[in-house]
């Protein structure tokens, strides 16, 4: 995203994480002299967000700057489709493959952050990826699952390393 001027904001209000990403986010951008041209809200039970999304479109920001939880998501990048948004968004982090699936051709343009890749070699991710194909869900692993996995194996190596289990070892 270079040349952005302006930025509108969209996320969860009934989700405390929601608004401190979407509150440093703005803060962010504000601080790099980007002006806020619009706030909407919404809450995880909503099924229709097309009013917020067109007062949005309206406010014509340089970029819309989006934070659902994972249910929301498919429900606000699909109806942005819908309500005919054309500029880039800047998602929320971690979109699953289910979003992908529901809403992935509407989402084109859209930019998103992850704490994980699962294409990544680096580091211990191939191992993890191969536990997951043998032992986890059918399907692609998340996030969470990464990050419980890299957790748990730092825990081991730690007790490994210690040569015990007992805290005051």
């Amino acid at each position: 995203f270079t040349g952005l001027k302006t930025a509108a904001y969209l996320y969860q209000s009934d989700s405390e994480a929601a608004k401190i990403v979407i509150g440093k986010r703005r803060e962010t951008l504000e601080g790099m002299g980007i002006t806020t041209v619009g706030e909407e809200t919404f809450v995880g039970t909503d099924t229709d967000v097309r009013a917020q999304l067109t007062k949005l479109k309206q406010a014509n920001p340089d970029v819309l700057v989006t934070m659902p939880l994972p249910g929301m998501m498919s429900t606000i990048y699909l109806q942005l489709d819908e309500v005919g948004h054309e500029g880039p968004v800047f998602m929320a982090p971690d979109v699953s493959d289910a979003t992908m699936e529901q809403a992935g051709k509407a989402m084109q343009c859209f930019v998103y952050v992850t704490a994980w890749n699962g294409q990544s070699t680096d580091g211990n991710n191939p191992h993890f990826l191969d536990y997951w194909q043998q032992h986890g869900e059918k399907r692609s692993a998340t996030v969470f699952e990464a990050a419980g996995y890299a957790s748990l194996w730092s825990m081991a190596h730690a007790f490994k390393a210690a040569g015990s289990t007992d805290k005051k070892a």
